[in-house]
């Protein structure tokens, strides 16, 4: 048995250093002559620039370069043990959710008293350091009016303080005595991801077996789920109000996904997490971050019943510092569409009057929590003090899970900031951390002298994004979604055969909603798109008496130079206006057709800085339009509300921009994979009109996103899921242990994918594909080691457990 056990191992090693070697790699040893084999892109998959809010791992902006003298903020980690420790400690049997139960420890006199002993201990650090600024300065630089000043302090998962000081006071402050760390915060950026060639919707809960979950009752009633993230599609803000005759402050728009109603179930206010009154009713007395960062009062960081709370922990910065002035209540970022879209895939619901579901998330009957940690605008960062403000604040408020859809690339499990400690915390707590994988695939792939391709000796590839990396978080890789609708115009030709176009809007919804599908509208040849092609093809420029119509313009130029979609599209807004009657006249949208005249595929423009409507249609269907229009042909179009369902030849493939492991450690890294390329979910509606009082008319709107940002919250969902069949099996259970076995149950009976026949490897997989009907009826898990999730790794021991 003992020489069995010993082969079995021996096994199991050689299966996962196997693993460590990449697919362009086992190409490269099988080819006969000795030549190198490039493995070849899944095609149809433009790698653009495009700014299409497409979550995923952000990349992070290191502080390098810094002189003694320049002012920056140091996180500053004292060696006391933070409140949170003692609740992890406490471990005590209860009926009661994670959440529940952190939420209960944190307002007891226990953890009052802690609280109070770190603080003290905080006052007496920042003293030594305000002492020790003159020595430090004499040392290392000349600054002299560069006070050391105290900007945030924490206590619940993190014992300690954002001080803002000379860079050449760092070394001053780790040495002080009672301080365990220090270092420059870091500043995470907006998230963005690659674009695809799907269409604008995607379906993705059949692979993932999510009916047979709900049609067994669990749809996360009594679950919350907490999104760190860019913001959400509902406004906080002030308005005039003709009945009341004054300005009236409160919710001015909010998505229908995310409003009162927002539910699968008809849930009472037992059912429920928070309701206005209750969430009142418990911050009552206490003084969370946002209650520090806002003067606002609670009841304006409850917003529905779906969403109990929401806060901007990013709110104002100083233009000239960056440093975080205030925070805000208002949580909508017109800037960014991708914590809108997370939030959708956790819990969103609409449905109609007649009860036909319109759109759900993966946990319909959870409530939400929105932690906006990116400051507005496309390129705004969030910084670690943001991030630690929002977790606190998550946790003090009894967050079952947490949906990090953010990063950076090429992180360490153990790194030289206190961060991955507040992340153990959490995890030790019973808290479950869903983190995005990251979308950089793997380190050749981000170029290098080989065309893409590594060395043999040399098999470190990995792109592994951090917090995904830390041993507390699971990371999550993504698969494409196997369906996706296309958004659709059609043209009928002379000899009336009907065409039906395929396109993609850069604005989502713009051409759908410029373009009423009553009518139809005439299309004329504008060549490259140049200012002279516009004036060749006769459009009006409010003077002229030209035409009015949508301009075809071919991609590229006519002589090789850059002429970028922008510029194509801001040429055509001197043709392009509205007369004294209020009707459009010259330009009234850009279709760009591909100039290769077999290319089928469709990509996302980039049209930033551009106010006129655009669409990108293949090069086989602008060639068809043209061919009619020098044909002598009218080609008038008419633009389809309703999207097209069509197959997706990608699809049910690994996306080809998730991030590889392993780990800096060979911790198996990612854990899991889940549907991230082509996920339908919420969005701003960018063509709503916007007017006096009140929004009772804004609906929101849908589209899609791709990135592991996308797959994340289908594992935050399906964790709410999973927990709450956990509790429903072992009610009596403690919080960590209901949260680490939902994660190995999760782990344990994910599916290994393959392709082309041959299994992927488990540094892009993880363990496969989650499958929920599997983790709510399997009898079995897999655990190894103490990591999160039964993560693998070499040099760790793994057993095949059997719940009874």
């Amino acid at each position: 048995m003992y020489n069995m056990k010993r082969v079995i191992a021996l096994l199991l090693t050689l299966v996962m250093l196997l693993g460590l070697v990449p697919t362009a790699l086992a190409a490269e040893a099988a080819a006969p002559d000795g030549t190198v084999v490039k493995a070849e892109e899944v095609s149809g998959t433009p790698r653009l620039d495009a700014m299409a809010e497409n979550g995923s791992a952000a990349e992070t902006t290191q502080p390098t370069g810094h002189q003694p003298d320049d002012m920056v903020t140091i996180l500053v980690e004292l060696e006391r043990a933070p409140v949170l420790e003692g609740f992890a400690a406490k471990k005590t049997a209860s009926t009661s959710s994670a959440g529940a139960e952190i939420a209960a420890y944190l307002a007891g006199g226990r953890a009052e008293k802690q609280d109070a002993a770190i603080r003290r201990d905080q006052k007496k650090v920042f003293a030594e350091i305000q002492a020790a600024q003159p020595a430090a300065l004499q040392a290392e630089g000349t600054c002299t009016a560069c006070a050391p000043e105290l900007m945030e302090q924490w206590t619940v998962l993190f014992n300690g303080m954002a001080v803002r000081a000379p860079y050449g006071m760092l070394d001053t402050i780790r040495n002080l005595k009672g301080v365990k760390s220090a270092h420059v915060q870091h500043v995470y950026s907006q998230p963005t991801s690659p674009a695809t060639n799907a269409g604008v919707a995607g379906y993705s809960y059949d692979m993932v077996h999510l009916q047979e979950v709900w049609n067994k009752g669990y749809t996360g009633k009594g679950m919350l789920v907490a999104v760190v993230d860019s913001g959400l599609d509902m406004e906080y803000s002030s308005w005039w109000s003709d009945e009341e005759g004054a300005n009236v402050t409160g919710l001015r728009r909010v998505h229908e996904a995310f409003r009162d109603d927002s539910f699968y179930s008809q849930l009472s206010n037992s059912d429920l997490r928070y309701t206005k009154e209750s969430l009142l009713a418990f911050l009552n007395g206490r003084q969370l971050n946002a209650n520090r960062l806002s003067p606002a009062s609670n009841e304006a960081m409850y917003k529905t019943r779906k969403v109990p709370f929401a806060f901007d922990y990013a709110g104002d910065a100083d233009p000239y510092t960056g440093e975080i002035i205030s925070g805000d209540v208002n949580v909508r970022n017109s800037g960014s569409n991708h914590g809108t879209h997370v939030s959708g895939t956790v819990a969103g619901f609409v449905q109609s009057q007649e009860g036909e579901v319109l759109f759900s998330g993966v946990a319909p009957d959870a409530q939400l929590m929105m932690m906006k940690v990116f400051a507005d605008g496309g390129n705004s960062g969030a910084t670690e003090s943001a991030i630690l403000n929002a977790l606190e604040d998550a946790m003090t408020l009894g967050a079952d899970a947490v949906n990090l859809s953010l990063g950076s690339d090429n992180g360490f499990a153990y790194d030289d900031t206190a961060i991955h400690g507040v992340y153990a915390r959490l995890e030790q707590a019973g808290v479950i951390l869903m983190t995005a994988a990251g979308n950089s695939e793997n380190s050749p792939a981000q170029g290098n002298e080989r065309g893409g391709l590594n060395l043999a000796e040399d098999p470190d590839i990995s792109m592994m994004s951090s917090p995904a990396v830390y041993p507390s978080n699971l990371a999550v890789a993504s698969i494409n979604s196997t369906i996706n609708m296309q958004s659709v115009l059609s043209w009928t030709d002379a000899q009336g055969q009907s065409h039906t176009v395929p396109f993609s809007d850069p604005n989502e919804v713009a051409m759908k909603g410029k373009f009423p599908e009553s009518q139809s509208f005439v299309v004329y040849d504008a060549g490259y798109g140049t200012y002279m092609d516009y004036y060749n093809a006769g459009f009006s420029n409010g003077y002229n008496g030209g035409k009015t119509g949508i301009a075809l313009v071919k991609r590229g130029s006519a002589d090789g130079s850059t002429l970028s979609f922008a510029d194509k599209i801001n040429n055509a807004s001197s043709f392009s206006g509205t007369n004294y009657m209020g009707e459009s006249y010259g330009v009234l949208a850009v279709l760009v057709y591909d100039s290769d005249p077999a290319a089928t595929t469709l990509i996302n423009m980039n049209t930033d800085n551009t106010s006129l409507t655009s669409a990108f249609i293949s090069g086989v269907d602008g060639a068809a339009m043209i061919d009619a229009l020098n044909a002598g042909q009218e080609v008038r179009i008419t633009v389809h509300q309703q999207d097209q369902l069509s197959d997706w030849e990608e699809g049910g493939q690994m996306s080809s921009f998730t991030s590889w492991g392993s780990g800096s450690g060979l911790e198996l890294k990612p854990e899991i994979t889940a549907p991230g390329g082509n996920i339908w979910s919420t969005v701003m509606d960018s063509s709503y009109v916007e007017g006096a009082g009140k929004y009772d008319d804004y609906t929101g709107s849908y589209s899609l996103m791709s990135g592991t940002s996308m797959a994340t919250p289908h594992m935050a969902g399906l964790a709410a899921l999973v927990e709450q069949y956990v509790k429903s099996q072992h009610p009596q259970q403690d919080a960590a242990a209901s949260a680490d076995l939902t994660n190995h149950l999760l782990v344990s009976t994910a599916v290994p994918q393959q392709e082309n026949g041959v299994y992927v490897s488990p540094r892009r997989q993880g363990a496969g594909l989650v499958n929920a009907a599997a983790a709510i009826s399997t009898p079995c898990l897999h655990r190894c080691g103490r990591q999160a999730g039964g993560q693998a790794g070499a040099g760790r021991r793994s057993r095949l457990e059997r719940q009874l």
